[in-house]
């Protein structure tokens, strides 16, 4: 069963979810002020304010992507570890959480042996 659901990420920016009855959900944001949409974003991991976490490709290369929900020219960093290559890229990251505005910790799972790693990343 799909789960849709719709709130209010700040005072302006409205965020949307479309779930396909899996842990897997494509998220959209909306700026009531602006009217700006955002691309697509799949399984993000965390949000605080206008940024958001979550694991994408860049190349071939598996990667933590953090980003401004609206432009990349904004603010975009993407980072390389050694990510296990798992056949469903979001069940590499655990988790992600803001500390605070420079700062997340991520748990990943790294290498063919899957370990557990937790790492705090300064922005």
């Amino acid at each position: 069963m799909a789960s849709n659901k719709m709130f209010r990420n700040t005072d302006s920016i409205v965020q949307v979810r479309a779930g396909a009855g899996t842990n897997a959900a494509n998220y959209w944001f909306y700026d009531i002020e602006s009217g700006q949409i955002s691309d697509t974003f799949s399984n993000i991991s965390a949000i605080k304010e206008q940024k958001i976490v979550y694991m994408g490709f860049v190349g071939e290369d598996i990667r933590l992507i953090v980003r401004d929900i609206f432009d990349e020219e904004i603010y975009y960093k993407d980072f390389d570890r050694d990510f296990s290559n798992l056949a469903i890229l979001e069940s590499v990251l655990l988790e992600a959480k803001f500390l605070d505005n420079d700062r997340i910790q991520i748990k990943y799972l790294s290498g063919t042996e899957q370990e557990e790693v937790t790492e705090i990343i300064e922005l």
